[in-house]
């Protein structure tokens, strides 16, 4: 009885703030408005064709009653005020997510970023700063963690793999890497004929030993599928190193939590994973590992992870370069100083033997990327950074995206909103330093793809960010912190939502036609190993496991491959379809509607 007197005695009505009352009424829109927009055959959000009066007459009721209960629970309970708070910013992360889960709008995802600031900061007011906030349990730490990196790697595994299994992988740049891989099992040299139309290394092109890392896996598996999933393991593993480095930082658990969530929930990190296998991939983790090796002053072990970052690929070494000027400028410690001469002169010796070598035995360094910032008759990345110095003023304007091409903007928010824009947030403007790779690799150059959180350019750039993240976060108040916090995780949510997760469709477009996926990946496979084929870009992958493959949208053998695939998914290879029928030298030997012939050459051919 004495309880239930004390709850009673909690029930005490008062008047609710005006500020509570439009609290409570858009937490009720809210939900009200999430509901609706589950409602089998409902539509989209920005789809109002179906609503009728009767239609709003119950949303009104549904709105009205939860309105009301929110604000009862105000009225009487005193202590709910948080509780309500934070409900508002839920009801807000529900309806938002749902909504980004419809829509590809790039640019209204960003507004709904911006938009949930100032949700955020009603939800968490500030706090005292002498106010003692739990930490949480070392326990629970390391279950988040195992989760954000089992959620990774089973779902862009799983989601990668049946990209593969439904053959949308292309040949640029899975197929040359599936064929590689093949070549490399067999003889360890890493040769392939589709990636320019005849047999060469691909080192001659991108000298990437890193991927000599991928191939005991690839030995005891030798599948496709294999580098699918070495990949994405591989990038669910860089969880360790960012718990190392916020560890090393002296941040307490939730925060190492947080900086794992923002890694796993990075929309380009997830999106690049799109558009398949790629050796700028291992960048994310060796780098956040080569940030915690030096911080913790092992210049050994961070000379050998440097070595391996170098050995990502030729343009691999501005990524140490850079990192070990940073330390040059900013580190007080002495031995941490030479780590960064030691790495500044390791990047640059690597990279002048790698330009070298492409140079004298292979296709030369991809400096054309660099257009936007050459002369007349110039062709070197010399010239680039003369003329970047000689002109600043086209540096920026370059950089902005200037003359219409809001690209490089969207990118840009898109890379620094899931981060709370933390990279910015700094009294020590030799941290600035560390935003070259983003501004070098991504933001300069006009070639399209590495302003794009969907391909492989951003991992590089994407280690720093976040290393600058967690330093300039450790220097923030309690209250900047949480706020910033919350932001970031709401905007990472709500663009991963937008990109990453609607892109998710994979292992559902494989489940509902497995048997027809199978069939036509079956008869490609049965093709001899040792026969010549010539094939659609998104047939390569599936032929990989041969040493004579070309793409037919690169190179036309003609008679001099054994046997000929066509996509018929694609009405645009209809004309290639006529060709091969009409022409006598090839005989159709398999045909599916819609999806597959095969031709094979006739012994006469």
């Amino acid at each position: 009885m004495a309880g239930i007197k004390a709850i009673l005695g909690k029930l005490k009505p008062r008047r609710p703030l005006l500020g509570e009352v439009v609290s409570s009424a858009f937490t009720a829109l809210f939900l009200c408005a999430a509901v609706d927009l589950l409602i089998p055959g409902r539509g989209a959000f920005y789809d109002i064709s179906g609503f009728t009066n009767g239609g709003f007459l119950k949303f009104f009721v549904l709105f009205a009653a939860v309105f009301l209960v929110l604000s009862a629970v105000r009225i009487f309970i005193a202590a709910s005020d948080r509780i309500m708070r934070l409900l508002l910013l839920a009801s807000f992360m529900f309806y938002t997510v749902i909504c980004m889960s419809q829509s590809d709008d790039t640019y209204f995802c960003l507004f709904a970023c911006l938009a949930s600031v100032p949700v955020i900061l009603y939800a968490l007011p500030p706090r005292p700063e002498t106010e003692t906030v739990r930490d949480m349990p070392n326990w629970t730490l390391t279950v988040i963690l195992c989760v954000f990196g089992l959620y990774f790697a089973l779902l862009y595994g799983a989601e990668t793999v049946c990209r593969y299994m439904t053959m949308a992988t292309p040949t640029f740049d899975f197929g040359i890497f599936s064929q590689m891989f093949h070549n490399m099992r067999e003889s360890f040299l890493p040769v392939t004929t589709c990636e320019r139309g005849m047999l060469l290394s691909h080192f001659q092109i991108h000298i990437s030993p890193i991927w000599y890392l991928f191939l005991p896996f690839y030995a005891i598996f030798p599948t496709p599928i294999t580098l699918e999933i070495c990949q994405a393991v591989m990038l669910a593993l860089g969880v360790i190193p960012v718990f190392l480095l916020t560890k090393k930082s002296g941040l307490g658990n939730t925060a190492k939590a947080l900086f794992a969530a923002l890694y796993v929930l990075y929309p380009a990190l997830g999106g690049g994973t799109y558009y398949d296998v790629h050796e700028n991939k291992f960048l994310a983790p060796l780098l956040i590992l080569l940030f915690y090796l030096a911080e913790k002053d092992s210049m050994i072990p961070a000379l050998v992870c440097g070595l391996a970052v170098c050995a990502v690929k030729e343009d691999a070494p501005v990524y140490v370069a850079v990192f070990g000027i940073y330390l040059l400028l900013s580190a007080k410690e002495r031995n941490r100083r030479f780590t960064g001469a030691a790495l500044l002169f390791l990047a640059l010796a690597y990279f002048g033997a790698a330009v070298y070598i492409l140079s004298r035995f292979g296709a030369g360094v991809m400096s054309y990327r660099y257009d936007n910032f050459m002369g007349s008759g110039q062709t070197s990345l010399f010239s680039v950074i003369i003329n970047v110095f000689r002109d600043p003023a086209h540096t920026l304007y370059e950089i902005s995206g200037a003359g219409g091409d809001y690209s490089k903007l969207t990118f840009a928010l898109q890379t620094l909103l899931p981060l709370g824009l933390l990279p910015l947030i700094t009294k020590k403007p030799e941290r600035l330093i560390l935003l070259i790779p983003f501004v070098l690799v991504n933001l300069m150059s006009d070639y399209q793809y590495q302003h794009d959180i969907f391909y492989q350019y951003t991992y590089g750039s994407f280690a720093f960010l976040l290393y600058m993240s967690v330093k300039n976060y450790a220097d923030l108040s309690q209250n900047t912190r949480r706020t910033i916090a919350a932001a970031a995780l709401c905007a990472s949510v709500l663009l991963c939502t937008q990109t990453s997760w609607r892109r998710a469709a994979y292992v559902k477009r494989y489940c509902s036609k497995a048997a027809d996926y199978d069939e036509v990946r079956t008869t490609l496979e049965s093709i001899p190993e040792d026969a010549s084929v010539s094939a659609n870009t998104f047939l390569c992958p599936a032929l990989s496991a041969r040493k004579e493959l070309y793409s037919i949208e690169n190179h036309d053998p003609g008679y001099l491959v054994d046997y000929v695939a066509l996509d018929l998914r694609y009405a645009a290879n209809a004309e290639l379809y006529l060709k091969y029928t009409a022409d006598e030298g090839y005989t159709m030997i398999y045909f599916k509607q819609g999806w597959l012939a095969l031709f094979q050459k006739n012994a006469e051919g």
